[in-house]
């Protein structure tokens, strides 16, 4: 905040004007500074406890995916571990880096930045841990990282079309980058598009086109300068499948996740113990998919709510449910769970009650409990490489994500609209 002027008065709207090269620069370089290549990371990670759900976010560290990804779900989750956003200068190429090429990374910086702020309190109340990927800085770790992705993605071809939260952000930021071409660029688009639409017409739509720009946080109110100079380079951080585990283990956390893709990969190729469900805990898993969870996308609301402990007694309904999962006890018997689910859920409602209605979406979840958890050889090796884990427990939960919402209601979400 000192280095973009915010703790001096400036509004976010004059750092969306006025953020420099050099002030990129500084940021990167602290950052670089803060995970040097010899970080020992294992012994800065939370340590594993009992009574304590804690989830590994298997998807994008992105501000707008903050609210219904991550925030949304910690009156369900006691804590996150996140992706650190920034990117780390130490092993990138130059033509690339946001330390050699900083005017590219304008607009990235102006996100990552809008999600520290909005994260600060919840990482200072311990409910979210921010963590750089360790292949950032750690070489070998990046290198037998991407091998083991390479291998396990081999033949696999993704989807050809995105959907949900990655079609809304794609197309977010297809809009942004229209909306910050020059006035005269957007006259001669809607003329092309609109060859009946007389001067004053055209001139209304730019007018409220340029409006739409002024009031958006997340956008670069900088002239687009032409060629390379102008381009900026967008980058999505998160935790591929293998390193998810890695960090999963280490720190005694489920895996969740909202993308079908991370959930079939961590099902095809993290289950090699046993690919069976675990009977035990299918009626828990049943049930599961018939529960309603409201998600707060206000987050100055849901930090009080937190704050004030309006989600405790639910919490406490289902978390010796969740601890005989993660310590793979046998499950109780069925109509134990059954009332544990319901009296959770009464709970859940109530709590819900004295909450001050915000903007909200409506989510469900699917639990997977495989009868021997979630492990790969591969990941036993890495934690004991790299994390010096002298025992490694497979991951015993994992959690899928879905919400009841249209196209239009995702993007609204995405932009504070909903």
């Amino acid at each position: 905040q000192d280095t973009l002027g915010l703790n001096a008065g400036k509004s976010w709207q004059d750092v969306q004007r006025e953020i420099s090269d050099d002030q990129v620069k500084r940021i990167h370089e602290a950052f670089g500074s803060l995970w040097p290549e010899d970080t020992d990371l294992p012994s800065l990670l939370p340590r594993p406890r009992s009574g304590i759900l804690r989830a590994v976010y298997l998807g994008m560290s992105d501000p707008r995916l903050l609210n219904p990804m991550v925030l949304g779900w910690l009156p369900y989750f006691d804590e996150v571990v996140l992706a650190h956003p920034f990117v780390n200068p130490v092993h990138i190429r130059p033509e690339y880096s946001p330390t050699s090429l900083p005017s590219q990374h304008k607009e990235q910086t102006l996100k990552n930045v809008l999600l520290l702020l909005a994260l600060e309190p919840f990482i200072h109340a311990g409910y979210v841990h921010l963590i750089p990927d360790p292949g950032d800085f750690d070489r070998q770790f990046r290198a037998t990282v991407l091998q083991l992705a390479t291998e396990r993605t081999a033949g696999w071809k993704p989807r050809k079309e995105l959907a949900g939260w990655q079609k809304a952000i794609a197309d977010d930021d297809c809009r942004r980058m229209i909306l910050r071409e020059p006035e005269a660029s957007l006259r001669r688009s809607i003329r092309q598009q609109k060859p009946q639409a007389s001067d004053a017409e055209i001139d209304a739509v730019v007018a409220y086109a340029k409006s739409e720009l002024e009031a958006d946080l997340y956008a670069l109110l900088q002239p687009v300068e032409p060629g390379e100079a102008g381009a900026q380079l967008h980058s999505f951080k998160g935790f591929n499948l293998e390193t998810a585990m890695f960090l999963a283990a280490l720190t005694g956390s489920a895996v969740y996740t909202d993308d079908d893709t991370h959930w079939q990969h961590l099902h095809l190729h993290a289950r090699s113990v046993s690919r069976a469900p675990s009977a035990d805990w299918a009626y828990a898993a049943e049930a599961s998919r018939g529960a309603e969870f409201m998600i707060e996308l206000d987050g100055q609301m849901l930090l009080e709510a937190l704050r004030a402990g309006r989600f405790m007694r639910m919490k406490g309904e289902l978390r010796p449910l969740v601890d005989a999962i993660q310590q793979q006890a046998r499950a109780p018997q069925s109509d134990q769970v059954a009332s544990k689910i319901a009296k959770a859920a009464v709970s859940m409602q109530h709590a819900w009650t004295k909450v001050q209605l915000g903007h909200r979406l409506t989510g469900r979840i699917e639990l997977s409990v495989p009868a021997s958890g979630f492990d790969r050889n591969e990941v036993r090796r890495l934690l004991v490489t790299f994390g010096r884990a002298k025992a490694v427990r497979p991951i015993a939960l994992a959690i899928l994500i879905k919400f009841e919402a249209t196209a239009a209601h995702v993007g609204d979400a995405l932009t504070g609209r909903a």
